[in-house]
């Protein structure tokens, strides 16, 4: 990992809260540092041992308390989820244009029961791919990529600029809501899985999904609109009871959908073209007040797409009810 870390202190605020961000390079830079930590004298293997055991604000926090800390936070045996997060944080923060994605997202930063969030998923289904749920736990809010963040409003975003993305941020819906999409597995058979919708513009649809199986678990379907944005695509080959359906390869480019391995993967895709990395801030226009439209989701038991402020897929807790059940037995 990269040793500049000169960004961390004003992003991992435990609340989440406060109204700008600044460069602090004179707080935790490695030569402002002390060498030791700042309490009695322990073996580095206990420190190892200890740093195992933190979440990943403190982790952040940790590097910058000494440059022995330092050394050693890249040492420890993080949990792999745990580590691929700091290394994604790693990159974000230290991106050349990340202070120019920032002051949309912590103006509009609310706080939001990261618990609460959690168990309500859980109520649905019980299994949740765990890189997305540590990321809900312990993301630090501030470092939002591209406004995808449960506490931000539920707003559609008219114009894209480097600090935001166009389009609604589904997942800052409360109480998060899975959704039933279609899934062709085998031949003949069609069935209902669980996805959390994550984004949606004019262009595309966004989901995570949830669904226990290999081949299916934890993976980010970006579908583009001229596809039915309620199925899960699928390879098929040949005809009938001969008709193959391949598992799809992760972060594979698709032409009418976008797939990628896990959630991390997804973010960090969704980072690098977001302009924030490599190249100058992209040319778009800024986006004005009145460019936000606030997205009111109805819940009048009819479901309905009529444009991409919908969800284009019913409940998943509903998804026994005949309506639903005819438009699977017609796919």
């Amino acid at each position: 990992m990269g040793q500049s870390r000169s960004r961390e202190h004003p992003l991992c605020d435990a609340d989440d809260s406060g109204t700008s961000i600044s460069s602090s390079s004179n707080i935790d830079s490695p030569n402002s540092l002390p060498s030791k930590p700042p309490t009695t004298e322990l073996p580095n293997e206990l420190w190892l041992h200890s740093f195992s055991f933190m979440a990943l604000k403190t982790l952040i926090l940790s590097r910058s308390i000494c440059t022995t800390w330092r050394r050693l936070v890249p040492l420890a045996d993080l949990d792999p989820t745990r580590r691929r997060l700091i290394d994604l944080y790693d990159t974000v923060i230290n991106s050349p244009y990340f202070l120019s994605t920032r002051p949309w997202t912590v103006t509009h930063l609310q706080l939001f029961d990261r618990e609460a969030y959690i168990a309500a998923l859980e109520s649905q289904y019980p299994f949740i791919p765990p890189d997305f749920r540590m990321f809900i736990l312990e993301w630090p809010g501030r470092a939002a990529i591209r406004s995808i963040w449960p506490g931000l409003p539920l707003l559609d975003c008219k114009t894209s600029n480097i600090e935001r993305m166009r389009g609604v941020n589904f997942i800052s819906r409360q109480p998060p809501q899975l959704s039933a999409l279609i899934f062709k597995d085998g031949y003949p058979g069609v069935e209902f899985v669980p996805a959390l919708l994550i984004w949606r513009r004019r262009a595309s649809t966004t989901w995570l999904v949830f669904d226990e199986r290999p081949g299916l678990f934890g993976r980010v379907f970006v579908l583009y609109n001229f596809v039915d944005v309620d199925v899960i695509p699928y390879h098929d080959y040949g005809d009938g009871d001969e008709t193959d359906y391949r598992t799809l390869e992760p972060e594979g480019d698709y032409g009418d959908f976008q797939v990628q391995e896990d959630w991390l993967a997804y973010l960090g895709w969704t980072w690098e073209c977001s302009g924030g990395i490599h190249h100058p801030p992209p040319r778009f226009s800024v986006v004005q007040p009145h460019d936000d439209v606030a997205v009111e989701l109805e819940d009048n038991g009819v479901f309905t797409d009529r444009t991409y402020h919908d969800v284009p897929a019913p409940p998943w807790v509903r998804r026994r009810e005949p309506q639903f059940l005819q438009r699977l037995s017609e796919s």
